[in-house]
């Protein structure tokens, strides 16, 4: 699925892709190429939000700071679990 601005200045759903992503061995292999992927498209400033299982919350920080953004923490679904990564660019001076 691809989000994208909308005239109304939020956000709205682009498509859906009929292929799913899958995890690997380790688990992390379709978030490690979410992250990577992304830091390739999007512009700076700007930040991705990826849902991910608690056990992954760590290791999903580490990789989005090695693939180069500025900034990278998970934040707690309502149950209070670690559940959606959210790492972020910041504009170059």
């Amino acid at each position: 699925m691809a989000v994208r601005h909308n005239q109304a200045g939020g956000f709205s759903t682009a498509c859906r892709s009929p292929r799913r992503i899958r995890a690997g061995a380790t688990g992390l292999e379709a978030i490690e190429a979410v992250i990577e992927g992304a830091r390739r498209w999007l512009r700076e400033p700007d930040a991705l939000v990826v849902k991910l299982a608690p056990p992954q919350a760590g290791a999903a920080v580490a990789l989005a700071l090695e693939a180069g953004f500025s900034r990278a923490e998970v934040r707690p679904d309502l149950a209070g679990r670690p559940r959606a990564l959210v790492a972020s660019v910041d504009r170059r001076e």
